[in-house]
């Protein structure tokens, strides 16, 4: 990876700072990112009511600010080893942090606050952009991340995709859309699978049938019974991971349940 190119199209130095931002967030959202933050990150929180620094978030504290309780602002400080990313709790309806790039001087960097703006958008399942300072809709977005999905603004730099030691800035962009795609194929499998609840249907019709008894007919129609009862097991699952977008566990849970399919027929 050329760091230069990052240094000049992403960190350059001009005197100003980097942006981030999560726009149209909520108070739940905002719960999420302390939470996140409390957990995960070191981080130094200025207590404006007692002057001292503390090692977690105060929730209340923040939201008596946006709620008009107090007029006074607290604010926190996060680090990612020499990287501060700091916040100053404006407003709720958007999350901002800065960042200053003479603080990311390697693709170590790079990657680490790459890695923070990743955790950031999958905790909230929301689009997360680093941009200029002062970023307004005619700036550009340095970067643009939604979950593991990557963008950079290299655009300077058309022939970049050619590079081989530059491929990976969008391996997890594309490795995230490979496996949604394999996700959906998984599940039209699993659909086409689910006919075979067919048989549970026709055993319930026969048991109207007062010549036949009841406990032959269960017989005959247990493994079928079984089988069926997997599959709508297996779709219900994998429907609920394709929407909460954890596309792995479908391509998975899929694959397991055609080999058994494919087992149970062949035995059959």
């Amino acid at each position: 990876m050329n760091w230069e190119i990052l240094r000049k199209k992403i960190y350059y130095i001009d005197g100003s700072l980097r942006d981030i931002y999560v726009k149209n967030t909520s108070m739940e959202d905002w719960e999420k990112w302390i939470d996140l933050i409390n957990t995960k990150y070191e981080l130094k929180f200025y207590n404006i009511h007692t002057g001292e620094t503390e090692s977690q978030i105060d929730k209340s504290m923040v939201f008596d600010y946006w709620n008009g309780k107090t007029d006074l602002l607290s604010n926190v400080t996060i680090h990612l080893k020499d990287i501060l990313i700091k916040c100053y709790f404006f407003g709720g309806d958007e999350i901002e942090n800065d960042i200053t790039p003479s603080e990311i001087n390697s693709i170590e960097d790079h990657n680490r606050l790459v890695d923070y703006l990743k955790d950031v958008s999958a905790c909230l399942g929301k689009e997360v952009i680093l941009t200029p300072e002062n970023f307004s809709e005619d700036d550009k977005k340095l970067i643009i991340v939604n979950e593991n999905g990557i963008e950079l603004d290299l655009q300077d730099y058309p022939n970049l995709q050619d590079c081989p030691s530059l491929n990976y800035l969008n391996q997890d962009k594309i490795k995230k859309d490979s496996t949604k795609s394999l996700s959906i194929i998984s599940l039209a499998i699993l659909l086409l699978l689910i006919w075979n609840i067919v048989p549970i249907i026709q055993a319930r019709i026969q048991l109207v049938n007062d010549f036949i008894p009841y406990n032959i007919i269960y017989e005959v129609a247990k493994p079928y019974i079984y089988i069926s009862s997997v599959l709508i097991f297996a779709n219900i699952t994998a429907l609920i991971l394709f929407f909460l977008k954890k596309y792995l566990p479908v391509v998975i849970l899929g694959n397991i349940t055609f080999c058994i399919y494919v087992v149970y027929i062949y035995l059959k």
